[in-house]
């Protein structure tokens, strides 16, 4: 069964297509006409399936629905028997966005000057109003009970960013997470995304990095530049570290064999092997890391990285379908799934269009969930979203500007706050910043993890790349 708390129209629909019982489809094509909460796109796809319906006369089938939108070859089947409770869980989640939207656009309201109270006094009564003549309305408490139940929810505890505007309101990248790390070129996502590997691996998680724009060295070194100022008494620039491997290879591999030691484990994949990859090719990896990672550390993958999406807008996948937005929201649920069906944590590095970056840099480096490029999906499907803006003048003055425009935990953070950066040894935040000396602490009973690479001979860098 798929996570109802993150169901779309198209799991809805799909699984319709799917029950035995005409009267439960009809029931719950009924409940999602008569809601009043749906976006645009979800209202088209709506109408869509409506007059796919009258046409075929009948509900039609999972095979008819996909060969007329892609879209619902990656949907997820909801078992029958719960599909009544998901569809309303989706509605509730719906309508409590609406009213989240309003009260936003109230509280913006409130700001102007001449502002009419008592008018928004009686939206306000309005929106929360109650319900209780009508006989479908949804018990918000009756709703809590119910996710429980299906999803035994548990107070989130995950992997913290070491940003401390961030860490005060959103719990961390934990199982089941989809996370989308915003920003337009040069806002430093990659290096927050490598922080965060980094924090993963100090904690004992896994690592699969995708990286389809740089290449797998050149993101080892900024980690191995991340590691110096992280973990020892000598922090070493990423400049430096590039130079080191031909002057100076006994420190270098020194370095690397320090950082390979941590609990957790990473490997890479970049461009070389991506380039125009399918799904299955994905599917593949992910898989296949996962068991060696069982085999050589008895532990499995927890973590995946796609940097960027937006270098998936077209794939050998794509069975002729040129429209980038359609190809990238496919890649967006694919990767979506993974987390909420497999339970690995997924962050995925996405670009910010060019309008909404225009719009930042004239709003004091203030974002909206809309900036994303090309990606409704993005945005939908995330349990967080943070956004980065940086220029050359306040990377130079050692900071930028971070968001969270959406959070499923707590409460969101629209108004940009500030955080320290070092470019050159790519730290973001304040990282872990611990001392040669602390770093045993790092490891279970205080000892150190075994090498993996203690017993080879390390010959150049090709080499130690080659470890997995």
């Amino acid at each position: 069964m798929t996570d109802g708390t993150y169901s779309t129209i198209y799991d809805l629909l799909y699984s319709v297509s799917q029950v035995s019982s005409a009267e439960l489809a009809d029931y719950i094509i009924e409940l999602i006409q008569e809601s009043k909460c749906l976006d645009d796109d979800e209202v088209n796809v709506l109408n869509e399936f409506l007059s796919l319906k009258k046409e075929v006369k009948g509900i039609p089938t999972p095979k008819t629905l996909v060969s007329r939108n892609i879209m619902y070859s990656t949907a997820n089947t909801i078992q029958e028997d719960a599909l009544e409770d998901i569809a309303k869980i989706f509605i509730y989640n719906k309508d409590n966005s609406r009213k989240a939207a309003i009260l936003t656009n109230m509280a913006m309201e409130l700001t102007k000057p001449g502002h009419d109270e008592n008018k928004i006094a009686e939206i306000v009564s309005n929106l929360f109003a109650r319900e209780d003549e009508d006989e479908e309305y949804i018990n918000p408490y009756d709703i809590d009970e119910k996710l429980k139940e299906l999803h035994d929810i548990e107070e989130v505890h995950g992997i913290k960013y070491g940003i401390p505007c961030i860490d005060e309101i959103y719990p961390g990248t934990t199982s089941k997470s989809f996370t989308v790390i915003a920003g337009y070129t040069g806002s430093m996502k990659t290096t927050l995304a490598v922080n965060h590997c980094f924090l993963h691996m100090l904690q004992g998680k896994n690592v699969l990095y995708f990286s389809l724009e740089v290449s797998e060295e050149e993101i080892l070194m900024s980690l191995m530049s991340l590691y110096t100022i992280s973990c020892t008494n000598e922090p070493i620039k990423k400049e430096d570290i590039k130079k080191m491997r031909n002057n100076n290879k006994e420190k270098f591999d020194k370095i690397y064999t320090d950082l390979m030691s941590l609990p957790g484990k990473i490997v890479f994949r970049d461009e070389s092997t991506l380039k125009m990859s399918s799904q299955s090719v994905y599917t593949g990896i992910i898989r296949k890391v996962d068991k060696e990672l069982k085999d050589r550390f008895n532990k499995g993958l927890d973590l995946i990285v796609l940097d960027h999406a937006q270098m998936l807008k077209y794939d050998s996948d794509s069975k002729g379908n040129k429209d980038p937005y359609q190809v990238l929201n496919r890649w967006t649920d694919f990767f979506r799934r993974f987390a909420s069906r497999d339970g690995y944590a997924v962050i995925l590095v996405s670009q910010t269009s060019r309008g909404g970056y225009e719009y930042a840099c004239k709003h004091g480096g203030q974002y909206l969930l809309t900036g994303l490029a090309e990606g409704n999906e993005l945005e939908r499907g995330a349990t967080c979203v943070i956004a980065l803006f940086s220029n050359e003048e306040s990377k130079a003055s050692g900071e930028i500007s971070v968001q969270i425009l959406k959070n499923r935990f707590g409460p969101v953070m629209l108004e940009p706050q500030t955080t320290t950066v070092k470019p050159e040894y790519y730290l973001v935040g304040n990282g872990y910043n611990a001392s040669a000396q602390q770093v045993d602490a790092i490891f279970e009973d205080g000892e150190m993890p075994s090498n993996p690479f203690e017993n080879q001979e390390i010959e150049n860098l090709d080499s130690l790349l080659g470890g997995m």
